[in-house]
């Protein structure tokens, strides 16, 4: 697994859902839409970072509103010293996940590539693994 080279900064505001007001349980903050913009995925997106310096690694999920949120832990929000309505700083880089694509697969998926025509072969290069497949004999 490689980390993805361009880091994303910003400011955002900490948050306890209203449901569970009270003071310990969980926080959150919202992604500025410019941040989640910059993510590979609208999706569920694995990020390392940091919290106001404090080293972290999760995974935001979507907020309906072309945003993301992350759930901040308790030992995150205790080691930053922060609570809800404080704003932290943070710097997040998305990880890119390189699969390792066994030879027999990677063997099968190119044959497949060369054989197909039409809708397999569309299907093929529109997957997350049309890029390990090579399209020649290797």
């Amino acid at each position: 697994m490689t980390k993805a080279a361009s880091k994303i900064r910003f400011r955002a505001k900490l948050f306890r859902p209203a449901a569970s007001a009270k003071v310990g349980s969980w926080i959150f903050l919202t992604l500025p839409k410019d941040a989640s913009a910059k993510l590979p995925s609208r999706g569920m997106t694995t990020v390392e970072g940091t919290i106001n310096g404090f080293p972290f690694r999760a995974t935001l999920e979507p907020d309906g509103q072309k945003s993301h949120w992350l759930k901040v832990n308790r030992k995150v929000r205790e080691a930053v010293g922060a609570d809800a309505g404080d704003v932290v700083t943070l710097e997040i880089a998305p990880e890119a996940l390189q699969p390792t694509i066994p030879a027999d697969l990677r063997k099968a998926l190119a044959d497949e590539y060369k054989r197909s025509s039409g809708v397999n072969a569309v299907l093929l290069e529109k997957s997350t693994l049309h890029k390990y497949v090579p399209k020649t004999n290797s």
